[in-house]
């Protein structure tokens, strides 16, 4: 599996890190990363490392979601 690295979804990934980091105090910055794959899933790794599969966005309707 890759990570995602198009321009367009690196600035909304990037705004969403952004938003979620207003609002929560982390001990380390959150690094948010898109693998492409059709799952709808998401982990969470040590070191503020949160890892989405593209099938999950690909199955929001909505940004907050």
């Amino acid at each position: 599996m890759q990570i995602c690295e198009r321009a367009a979804g690196q600035a909304a990934l990037e705004n969403m890190t952004a938003r979620l980091s207003k609002h929560a105090s982390f001990p380390f910055p959150l690094k948010v990363h898109v693998l492409q794959h059709e799952m709808i899933n998401a982990f969470a790794l040590p070191g503020g490392h949160s890892m989405l599969f593209e099938g999950l966005s690909k199955s929001a309707d909505t940004a907050e979601e």
